[in-house]
């Protein structure tokens, strides 16, 4: 399938690698293509995340408020940093926002969004046009550093960092990573093999 990753025989060992189409961007708000989004889960972070059993968890929210009426929520940010050392701040969080909002790929789910704005308290305020009970289940997509919301190599919060190499694109893992959740991937260095279309995945997985 187009979201397989490739093993290769390397010294007795399995060598993990992910597919990539080098024609596309990485930028979460403008990708839709499916290879490459595989990638996204492994760099970047959501405010909040959807287990297995459909419930909205924290991820880069540390709290959030809601009001009665369920059209005004207020999300704190976690302490976090992304891959180049920078601390996560509610500014990032609202251009991300901001920036997915007017997206193609994230724009339709948040078509009810009015504004976004960044609070004197370090929160970000989000005022919807139409009341909703569960706002956090629709932000789980990816939240990026205010300068690179366009960017098409932009960097993350995430537990590996992009890097290109002498012998093209792999990822790292980041022994830095500020949130220390447990990993279903470990792999040190995640090779990312250029491919055009699932008929070249298909080959270079066989």
């Amino acid at each position: 399938g187009a979201t397989q990753p490739t093993a290769t025989p390397d010294q007795g060992e399995q060598r993990l690698s992910l597919a990539y189409h080098p024609g596309k961007t990485l930028n979460p708000y403008s990708c839709a293509d499916f290879t490459n989004r595989t990638v996204f889960s492994l760099i970047y972070q959501g405010l909040f995340k959807v287990d297995k059993a459909y419930q909205v968890q924290p991820m880069l929210c540390r709290n959030f408020w809601v009001s009665q009426d369920r059209k005004t929520y207020i999300f704190y940010p976690e302490k976090a940093e992304f891959s180049d050392g920078a601390i996560l701040t509610a500014g990032d969080v609202a251009a991300s926002l901001e920036a997915a909002r007017k997206g193609a790929v994230y724009g339709g789910r948040l078509s009810n969004v009015q504004t976004i704005v960044v609070t004197e308290d370090g929160g970000v305020r989000v005022e919807l046009s139409t009341p909703y009970e569960n706002l956090p289940l629709l932000l789980d997509m990816p939240i990026l550093k205010a300068s690179q919301v366009d960017a098409d190599f932009p960097i993350g919060t995430g537990p590996y960092a992009l890097e290109h190499g002498v012998t093209g694109r792999f990822l790292r893992l980041r022994q830095d990573w500020w949130c220390k959740a447990n990993l279903p991937v470990t792999a040190e260095r995640i090779p990312l093999v250029a491919a055009h279309s699932a008929k070249d995945i298909r080959d270079k997985f066989e």
